[in-house]
């Protein structure tokens, strides 16, 4: 039995968002190349949110705080993964992982309502680590006081699972919240 979960935010427990942003201002070519050159700062922490929003307003001639508020309005949770959660919390200790700037998770939280849903809050821009880098799995265990064997990272990326797996932590490959109940209550199924 597991006894730590680790969610990612964007494309588990909520929609994603640069894709769909980036898909608005460029073709699917650019949206990837753009979005690998741009995000990497703010997710790993290097400048702060509003410089973020700033450089990507530059490249499509929109002030940083209209883009601000684009992102703001692109946060959804997933309903469905945020009550299975809130039945998980009752057996497991559960922790968002997350690569992401860290003003806009934070918001993004609260806008959801969400903020008290997890035990604890890793936010790649704050310990300056990012997925699938192994150092922020030992991170995320050492906070929680579990070893590798008895954590499980729930993530909508392989690459992010294969960096848990390094670390000796299972991986579930997120599609849907009925999905992951159902691995959950088959004694964990495959692990990835």
């Amino acid at each position: 039995m597991k006894k730590l979960l680790l969610f990612d935010c964007f494309g588990v427990v909520m929609r994603e968002v640069a894709p769909y942003w980036f898909r608005r201002y460029y073709t699917a070519e650019e949206a990837d190349r753009i979005k690998e050159e741009m995000m990497h700062d703010g997710d790993v922490g290097a400048i702060p949110d509003d410089e973020l929003y700033r450089r990507l307003g530059k490249t499509v001639g929109v002030p940083g705080d209209v883009i601000r508020r684009e992102w703001e309005d692109l946060v959804i949770p997933d309903q469905k993964a945020v009550a299975l959660i809130r039945e998980l919390k009752s057996r497991y200790r559960v922790v968002l992982l997350s690569n992401a700037m860290s003003e806009y998770l934070r918001y993004a939280l609260d806008k959801c309502g969400i903020a008290d849903l997890f035990d604890d809050v890793i936010v790649s821009a704050e310990v300056k680590l990012v997925k699938p880098d192994p150092a922020i799995f030992r991170l995320a265990l050492e906070r929680a006081g579990v070893v590798a064997k008895d954590a499980l990272m729930i993530d909508d990326v392989q690459k992010n699972l294969d960096g848990a797996k390094s670390v000796g932590i299972d991986g579930y490959l997120f599609r849907s919240a009925a999905g992951l109940a159902g691995f959950l209550a088959s004694d964990e199924g495959k692990h990835t």
